[in-house]
């Protein structure tokens, strides 16, 4: 039997990415938690006071927003998911558990690179390559939805545009 082991970070759970990888928890066996913290303690220093009791709050306090945020962010992918597939020579499956896709770009005959900067120059779009994520990821992007409806919607219409100017 593989045993169960969970890491958890503050600011993916409770959407507060600017404080990124400052407090976070794990569980598992004891004698596997002895290890990591053996590890974190060599990689970390303690994390400020303010984040520790913007943490306990966040941990303790109503989690009423969770499903409201859950809903927020399924509706946010669903559009973003919807609005790629649209475009031809890009595809994407839904993503569960991250608000980032991992959009399939193959269809544009552009590497990762080439399509990441020369959106970013032609339209100001920011993407990810996903060679960034190794060189699995040549032909993709890595487009967040970890904003608002608006500019999801704003930012796939320029992703369109480029996509049918530049990649033909």
């Amino acid at each position: 039997m593989i045993p169960l082991f969970y890491i958890c970070g503050c600011s993916s759970f409770f959407v507060s990415n600017q404080r990124r990888h400052v407090v976070g928890y794990a569980a598992g066996p004891a004698p596997l938690i002895d290890c990591v913290t053996k590890l974190q303690e060599d990689v970390a220093a303690c994390a400020s006071m303010p984040y520790q009791y913007a943490a306990l709050e966040a941990l303790t306090g109503p989690q009423d927003f969770n499903h409201y945020m859950v809903e927020q962010y399924c509706i946010r992918r669903d559009t973003l998911v919807e609005r790629i597939n649209k475009i031809p020579g890009l595809s994407c499956k839904a993503p569960r558990g991250t608000f980032y896709s991992f959009v399939n770009i193959k269809g544009t005959h552009k590497t990762s690179d080439e399509f990441a900067h020369d959106l970013l120059d032609k339209k100001q779009v920011v993407v990810v390559p996903g060679t960034a994520f190794g060189p699995g990821g040549e032909g993709y992007i890595r487009i967040s939805y970890a904003t608002s409806l608006e500019q999801i919607q704003k930012g796939m219409d320029l992703i369109e545009e480029y996509v049918k100017e530049y990649c033909k």
